[in-house]
Formats: C-alpha cells, structure tokens, sequence
C-alpha cells in the first residue's frame, strides 16, 4: 500500500487497531482493526458495534470465499474500507480510495484470513 510504514498497535487483549501510515484509515492514513471474539454470536456483536462506526454506506458485498459477512466500500476519492466477519474473527480495513482500491482491499483481506487461519 502507497505511503504504508510500518504498524503501531493501539490495541489489547484480543483486539488490535494497527495504523501504517500514521494517521487512521478516516484521517486518510492506513488502518487495520482486528477483533479476535470467543466466538461467533460475540463476533456478531462487534460486527454490529463496527459497522455501525462506519460511514459512509458500503458499495456492495465483500466477496471472498468463506466469509460469514463481509462489506466494502471502493471509493475513487477519500475513504475506503473493508469489513469482514470469519467465526470470531471480525476485521476493518481502511485506506484513502483511490485506482483499483477494490483490489487492494480484497487482496489485504485475503492475506489477513489466510494469516488468522490458525486462530479461527
């Protein structure tokens, strides 16, 4: 990701909100959010508590495979995101939009359910 550095954790526990550029995904930086839950009706909860932080409405449905739930938005201008719920695992992921955004988004959200694969 353009203008990416390396991520500073905000988090605890079972939650994390890594920031990569600085800034936070609204403020147009880089930003992930993971929410690992002791399961999934609790997932389902913080899914509710995230999405509902989030704004504006999404563009459509995440569609990667073997997802519960997943939203994006792809803008070609300001804030961008991602929204998935595996099981416990709930995630965002915000960028600044942009060419190919959509692409970007899917393949990070990739990356993170193959890397929490052991988790779930």
């Amino acid at each position: 990701v353009p203008g990416a550095g390396p991520p500073v954790d905000h988090g605890g526990g079972g939650d994390h909100y890594c920031v990569y550029a600085g800034k936070s995904g609204a403020a147009g930086g880089v930003e992930l959010d993971v929410f690992l839950n002791p399961g999934a009706r609790d997932a389902e909860i913080t899914w509710e508590i995230a999405r509902g932080e989030l704004t504006p409405n999404s563009t459509g449905a995440a569609r990667l495979p073997g997802i519960d739930r997943g939203e994006l938005l792809a803008s070609p201008h300001g804030f961008s995101w991602l929204m998935v719920r595996k099981g416990r695992l709930v995630f965002v992921l915000s960028m600044p939009g942009g060419p190919g955004v959509e692409e970007q988004l899917l393949r990070l959200g990739r990356l993170v359910l193959e890397r929490a694969r052991p988790a779930l």
